[in-house]
């Protein structure tokens, strides 16, 4: 899989060969539970992890059905369809299409009605995660991103510069929605 931004001058590489073999060439790939595309768009992840959900949601619907109590439902959804949808957030939940985002955000929705509470919402999970996996960096300094986050504080006011990108890719990753987090709860 070939990933290349370029909008102008685009160039067709030459076939990757091993063992005499051409390697094929393909524009999305699932590596561990991931589908990656050659835009990074997400949209073929997100329904990969509807296409998981909707059995599941099945289930949830018949155990319901059988009158099986709320901690028993609560326990199935957080074990069985939230592990689905949460898998790798922090990778592609900040620059998926809100359109996409919403296909999960419906489903979540029909699961709260059946255990008859609020869940929140994919966007409200991922900026939970995101913030989580920033204590851990800030409380790692061997992690490949300390020096990265580190090196963007502002001495006077200890917040965070935020990110210059051409493209909302970058804003949107996780370390420009870290630098948000950071500097949203920042207090001194």
């Amino acid at each position: 899989m070939i990933i290349d931004f370029r909008t102008k001058h685009k160039v067709i590489p030459e076939p990757v060969l091993i063992n005499d073999s051409i390697v094929e060439r393909v524009t999305e790939y699932k590596y561990l539970g991931v589908v990656i595309d050659n835009d990074l768009k997400w949209h073929e992840h997100v329904a990969y992890v509807e296409k998981r959900l909707k059995p599941r949601l099945y289930c949830l619907r018949k155990l319901n059905s059988f009158s099986v109590s709320q901690n028993i439902l609560a326990t199935f959804y957080s074990s069985i369809l939230s592990s689905v949808w949460t898998y790798c957030l922090i990778c592609w939940a900040g620059n998926t299409d809100k359109s996409h985002i919403k296909v999960l955000d419906d489903i979540i929705k029909r699961v709260g009605r059946i255990l008859g509470e609020n869940l929140p919402s994919v966007y409200t999970v991922y900026l939970k995660h995101a913030g989580v996996k920033l204590q851990s960096i800030w409380n790692d300094s061997s992690h490949p991103l300390y020096d990265q986050l580190s090196s963007r504080i502002i001495k006077r006011s200890g917040r965070l510069r935020s990110l210059v990108s051409h493209t909302n890719r970058y804003q949107s990753s996780f370390i420009g929605t870290a630098i948000a987090i950071h500097n949203k709860n920042f207090t001194r």
